[in-house]
């Protein structure tokens, strides 16, 4: 199904060929166009995997394969060296060098994001010739060739104006983006792999109304959602005008604790473990994921080779205001739960949570707030309590670095759990690991800096002519590779 008029794209697309154009909802718009900045999950569904590029990316089954680096080998455990295509370019036709990796990870680094973790270990860059670069770490980082996934590629030249004109090498480049209306994505005719992307333009439309998305893909306006409620997409498994696509992952949705705003929760663990025994997570399991999902309390994939079993905290209203007695708080008090808008799961499970509370003597007021204002408050810890989502990771101190770092930096004032943090990932056999992850996990149910509500699955939908659209374990949205059938074929 073509929508819209047709477009050409360079010399690979004739005129007696299809176009083909897919159109996909978005729940919500993002908050820049700089890949080194945005650390929003749509972000990366919408732009960080389909403009741009990194040294090494995921396989389906989450190993590490070639993305700009062909190969790459370690000298010793401090050093590794990679070689990158030949024949890669940007979309403005300049060919990708070694030395834009050195210039990417350290733009990194002076932006001071939480992607800035990723490089902060490396004490030398050596550009050996335009296509190899050898990269020195101060200490041993066992998570570093995990981490390069995340991390964008791009010229110093396309930095001057990346906020408006993304240039990447990814498999699409951009075209226009009209805030919060619209994203436009047309093929890369020049990307290093031939049989990507699998059509010729992309169009993402911002739609935080599950419901409107789903009116529009049954219509024949789009032709996918990007994310989709489980619980809705249970309603739609037999339609036969559009098909849900629902898959496990190890995402998590989260409750963070540490913010600077409530001192009660901030500097009391019994107010904290009063605080988990208030959310029934059965009640969320059913409501919100239609019974999927895999409870848990460890911020550590199930299925990790780090992941360690935690009794954590049943739902169980009296023994929270025994535990608030205890603290100093029998009375109650009143805190504020804030969440970005667009995200009816989190809305519906926070509600649950609030009746918990509430049988407990706590008053949580829930306040939705717009992406950016949320994501600025979240950034700078200005909050109560807030509700998030983290995708699936395939190495533990990708939350550690991402999550408990910035706490430790400021709310969370624990020195053995930094300690072991720190240590888990500055040793390279994973026995060791494991054993430092263990503790760490044994501790974070302890203390609940952060309240994890279960493993969630993530849901799409898409109508009958697509094919090919993957989610991930880790719960991304992987659209290269998607086809779409053609009115014109």
């Amino acid at each position: 199904m073509a929508i819209g008029a047709p477009i050409t794209f360079g010399s690979k697309v004739s005129a007696q060929e299809p176009v083909t154009q897919l159109v996909v909802a978005a729940s919500g718009d993002v908050d820049t166009l700089d890949p080194h900045v945005s650390q929003l999950l749509l972000y990366g569904n919408m732009l960080r995997r389909t403009c741009f590029s990194s040294l090494v990316q995921y396989s389906p089954t989450l190993d590490y394969v070639p993305d700009l680096a062909e190969s790459w080998e370690n000298t010793d455990d401090r050093t590794y060296v990679f070689h990158l295509r030949p024949d890669a370019t940007y979309h403005d036709g300049q060919a990708v060098e070694a030395s834009h990796v050195q210039f990417s990870f350290e733009r990194i680094a002076e932006k001071g994001t939480v992607f800035s973790s990723r490089v902060a270990n490396i004490e030398s860059y050596e550009v050996v010739d335009a296509h190899t670069i050898q990269i020195r770490l101060a200490e041993v980082q066992a998570d570093f060739i995990d981490g390069l996934t995340k991390l964008s590629v791009i010229s110093p030249e396309a930095a001057e104006t990346i906020e408006s004109q993304p240039i990447g090498s990814g498999p699409f480049r951009f075209v226009e983006w009209q805030p919060n209306d619209r994203i436009v994505l047309e093929r890369n005719p020049d990307y290093w792999n031939p049989d990507l992307p699998g059509v010729d333009s992309l169009t993402f439309r911002i739609m935080p109304e599950p419901q409107v998305a789903l009116t529009n893909l049954q219509a024949g306006e789009i032709d996918g959602i990007l994310e989709f409620p489980v619980s809705q997409a249970a309603f739609i498994q037999d339609a036969s005008d559009v098909t849900p696509v629902v898959v496990p992952t190890s995402s998590i949705h989260i409750f963070e604790l540490m913010g600077k705003n409530s001192e009660p929760i901030r500097s009391s663990v019994a107010v904290r473990q009063a605080l988990a025994h208030c959310l029934d997570k059965d009640a969320i399991q059913q409501a919100v994921f239609s019974g999927e999902g895999r409870q848990k309390t460890s911020f550590v994939p199930v299925d990790s080779w780090a992941y360690e079993e935690q009794s954590g905290y049943d739902y169980d209203p009296d023994r929270a205001r025994a535990l608030l007695d205890e603290a100093g708080y029998g009375d109650g008090f009143e805190f504020t739960c804030i969440l970005p808008s667009g995200n009816p799961e989190g809305e519906q499970a926070t509600t649950i949570w609030q009746a918990g509370l509430a049988e407990a003597g706590l008053t949580m007021n829930i306040e939705t707030q717009e992406l950016s204002v949320w994501l600025d408050n979240y950034i700078n810890h200005t909050y109560d309590i807030t509700w998030n989502v983290f995708p699936g990771f395939a190495d533990p101190n990708y939350f550690v670095g991402f999550a408990l770092q910035p706490h430790f930096a400021d709310q969370w004032q624990n020195a053995e759990a930094e300690d072991l943090a720190n240590q888990a990932n500055q040793v390279l056999d994973t026995e060791q690991r494991a054993a430092l992850y263990s503790r760490l996990q044994q501790i974070f149910a302890e203390e609940v800096p952060i309240l994890v509500t279960q493993e969630v699955p993530a849901a799409s939908v898409v109508s009958s002519g697509v094919s090919e659209w993957s989610i991930n374990p880790l719960g991304e949205v992987v659209l290269n590779g998607v086809t779409i059938e053609s009115d014109d074929e």
